[in-house]
């Protein structure tokens, strides 16, 4: 084979191989910096039988490393609740985690600039639910 042709076929796979990585499905974003407001509008449902549509407001305030802090905030009854949480980025920096005492929050990257929330309640009445959150001013 020419040394020519060895270049035509080289090209042709390093060619495949990023219109792979870059249009495939694991084109996920990354993130390293998580720092902001995400908010986001969702729907749940309470062990009533009823349901409702919330707003949610998930500040992440400091960042060190992988190690995060902040707070949820949203509405009930009229008065602003704020829920202090801590936790971290996952490694691969696609996503990340948050607690308080019977809450837990798993975030993953949909874009840049997006996730998807999975919210777990625990305590009484327990609920959980999921919510698109769009990171403001990014």
């Amino acid at each position: 084979m020419s040394t020519l042709r060895r270049l035509a076929v080289a090209v042709a796979v390093v060619t495949v191989a990023v219109a792979t990585v870059s249009c495939g499905g694991n084109s996920v974003p990354l993130r390293s910096d998580w720092v902001g407001t995400w908010s986001g509008t969702y729907d749940f449902s309470s062990p009533d039988g009823s349901s409702a549509t919330s707003s949610l407001a998930l500040v992440i305030e400091r960042q060190q490393g992988d190690l995060l802090w902040g707070y949820e905030e949203f509405v009930d009854k009229g008065q602003t609740i704020r829920i202090p949480l801590n936790g971290s980025a996952t490694s691969d920096r696609r996503g990340f985690g948050l607690a308080a005492t019977g809450l837990v929050f798993d975030a993953e990257l949909t874009a840049s600039d997006a996730v998807e929330l999975q919210f777990f309640k625990t305590s009484e009445p327990a609920t959980a639910f999921s919510v698109n959150l769009k990171l403001q001013g990014d």
